[in-house]
């Protein structure tokens, strides 16, 4: 029994310093890096770092196959990206009279909103802080899953299917994916009911080094006030922001990793 629990110690310790080697890395990196820097065998490496993925700690680039930090890390720090995200959803909800989101997900089935910043109107939405979401859901769910590796978004879909929230929701498999191929062409996603009824929702992501989503920053509103110039105007604004709250975490030091 204490040899296992030794064991058990030893690949836990293991797993720590190489989410810390990759999390605090200022490029991707490969398997045979990692495995030399953690002076591992492959085998054992990879085993690691498919632990650490199926836990969204870290995520793969699908043709580099290199490793860099996921969105899960934020879910133990989400303090860290709030503080960064919440001047830009201030500007976000001033621009537009709107409610701004922030939306990280949590583990690999949901997803939650963080922070909101609510416009000072009658009519509005109110962001229902904490509440968990299927990962899917909604523009941000269409964002978060669009923007990480297309494999894993299709394990995670396989693994936790893909039943309606609402009856404007997608439910058909396929409809989904090929909705997140047009998301990820145009940089953001948009939908009217999908979550909650009588309203709308603009996505855009915020993307680490390697391009993939580490959350999502969203705009929403009551669907009677959405138009294509709605659409057109918010778009561009989620994209600003996504991209600028995403420059901003690149050059905040990692801080969160060293401790």
């Amino acid at each position: 029994m204490a040899n296992q629990y030794a064991k058990t110690n030893r690949s836990v310790e293991r797993a720590i310093a190489l989410l810390t080697l990759v999390c605090q890395s200022d490029k991707p990196l490969g398997l045979t890096e990692i495995a030399r820097e953690m002076a591992l065998d492959k085998a054992t490496a990879l085993r690691l770092l498919s632990s650490l993925r199926n836990a969204n700690f870290i995520q793969q680039d699908q043709d580099t196959r290199s490793y860099v930090r996921g969105p899960g890390i934020f879910s133990l720090w989400p303090n860290e990206i709030s503080k960064i995200s919440r001047p830009y959803l201030e500007r976000l909800s001033r621009d537009t009279q709107e409610t701004a989101c922030l939306i990280l997900p949590r583990g690999e089935a949901q997803r939650v909103c963080i922070d909101a910043v609510h416009p000072d109107r009658e009519l509005r939405v109110v962001a229902p802080v904490g509440k968990l979401v299927p990962i899917y859901g909604g523009a941000s769910g269409a964002v978060l899953l669009a923007f990480r590796a297309v494999e894993d978004a299709e394990r995670i879909l396989e693994k936790i299917g893909l039943e309606p929230i609402t009856d404007q929701s997608l439910s058909d498999k396929e409809a989904f994916l090929s909705r997140l191929d047009k998301v990820r062409e145009l940089g953001y996603a948009h939908g009217t009911g999908e979550v909650t009824k009588g309203t709308y929702a603009i996505a855009a992501p915020i993307l680490d080094k390697a391009g993939f989503a580490l959350g999502a920053i969203v705009l929403r509103g009551p669907d009677t006030r959405v138009t294509d110039d709605t659409i057109t105007h918010g778009a561009a604004l989620v994209l600003e922001m996504g991209k600028a709250i995403s420059d901003d975490i690149d050059t905040t030091p990692p801080t969160t990793f060293t401790r």
